[in-house]
């Protein structure tokens, strides 16, 4: 008997991001799919509970006394950016009911995009996540000096110093990076040398925490920021504050 040659098998691999995701192989008795093992693991063992693909976004709030009259206009008091978004929201809510939840989009270098990647750092977003998007915002901002690599780096924002070791690993190696926490420590510091008459060592040393802003949810970041558990209290500055207040 005679018959046609058997085929050699015949291999696709798909990458998303340089990551394998898929393996198909072509054989003679049929294809057969054989998935990386953190794939497969992924699948049978999901570390999420959902997962949401869409749009994330910026609103603009505009805060106003009254509504307005018909065809009238009226003054803002008060403009808030305010980050969000259907999905990117929707994950947010499933986050705070306690699910594991995931998002999968896209994030602008721009500063919207800054305010986006500010609200996942405070919403304590898992650093493997935050890798991909600072990776990035890196990547972005360094296009921007058509090649040249700056002397230094500053983490202006306030949010930026609990992912500076991703800052770090994306920008190119030996850079210098200026933070914000070390430069106001190191001018405090510099400051209360300078002025001797501000002796602490006369009373047993205290630490308080005050907000003028929602005391639990300022703790839960702050406890993000001092990589351990601290509470604050809500106050507001009075009018006999202010004068300490502006010479510090």
């Amino acid at each position: 008997m005679t018959g046609k040659p058997a085929r050699a098998a015949r291999k696709i691999q798909i990458h998303v991001e340089r990551i394998p995701l898929l393996k198909l192989e072509f054989a003679p008795g049929g294809v057969r799919r054989c998935w990386p093992r953190h794939i497969y693991n992924g699948l049978v063992n999901p570390s999420f509970d959902v997962v949401g693909v869409g749009l994330n976004a910026t609103d603009t709030l505009l805060v106003v006394p009254r509504f307005p009259a018909y065809a009238g206009k009226v003054p803002f008091e008060e403009e808030i950016v305010s980050p969000g978004g259907q999905v990117a929201s929707a994950m947010a809510a499933c986050a705070r009911l306690g699910l594991r939840a995931k998002y999968i989009g896209a994030v602008g270098d721009d500063e919207r995009g800054r305010i986006q990647m500010a609200s996942l750092i405070e919403a304590g977003a898992p650093k493997g996540e935050m890798r991909i998007l600072v990776r990035r915002y890196v990547e972005a901002l360094m296009e921007q000096t058509e090649g040249r690599i700056p002397d230094v780096v500053m983490l202006g924002c306030t949010h930026y110093p609990l992912v500076a070791d991703l800052f770090a690993d994306a920008l190119p190696h030996g850079l210098k990076i200026l933070s914000q926490p070390d430069l106001v420590s190191r001018s405090l510091t510099a400051y209360l040398a300078h002025h001797p008459e501000i002796d602490a060592a006369r009373a047993p040393a205290t630490t308080q925490f005050l907000t003028t802003g929602d005391p639990q949810r300022t703790s839960i970041l702050g406890s993000q920021f001092f990589g351990r558990p601290v509470s604050f209290e809500a106050t507001a500055p009075t009018e006999a504050d202010l004068p300490a207040l502006v010479r510090i």
